[in-house]
């Protein structure tokens, strides 16, 4: 009896922690490093991001990151997801580029407002574009 509940309670319990890994906070984006790179094509530079282990072991897997909405459009179908509100964010205050993410919506009947503090799960993907965020989360949907 004693053995059984002691499987059960370590099975309980690596289950719990097999969830609290794909809960991500904002610090574990900073991972992450650019390099000066020249578009010839465009005749330009930006800066190109080259991200750390961690990061890449995390490209392609489901997270849980709680931030900050920004709407980007006035439709309510773009919207961004900030470690700071509006006030503070990467396109308005000091925050870098690792302090926001692409939100892509699994569905967009829903409308969110500005500074909204919510919860959002989805595919994890990192971006090298020139003219994308860093980070994308796709099939993004709030967590209740």
């Amino acid at each position: 009896m004693i053995v059984r509940f002691l499987l059960f309670t370590l099975i309980a319990g690596q289950s719990l922690a097999l969830s609290a890994q794909n809960t991500i906070k904002w610090e574990a984006l900073l991972d992450v490093r650019y390099s000066t790179t020249f578009d010839g094509e465009a005749g330009y530079v930006y800066m190109k991001p080259i991200y750390g282990e961690s990061l890449l072991a995390l490209d392609g897997k489901e997270i849980e990151i709680k931030g900050y909405v920004l709407p980007m459009d006035t439709d309510g179908k773009a919207y961004a997801l900030s470690a700071f509100p509006y006030s503070a964010c990467f396109f308005c205050g000091g925050g870098g580029k690792e302090s926001i993410m692409d939100l892509r919506l699994a569905s967009t009947s829903r409308r969110y407002k500005t500074d909204e503090v919510v919860t959002f799960k989805g595919v994890f993907r990192l971006n090298d574009d020139q003219f994308g965020l860093n980070y994308v989360i796709e099939e993004a949907e709030p967590v209740e």
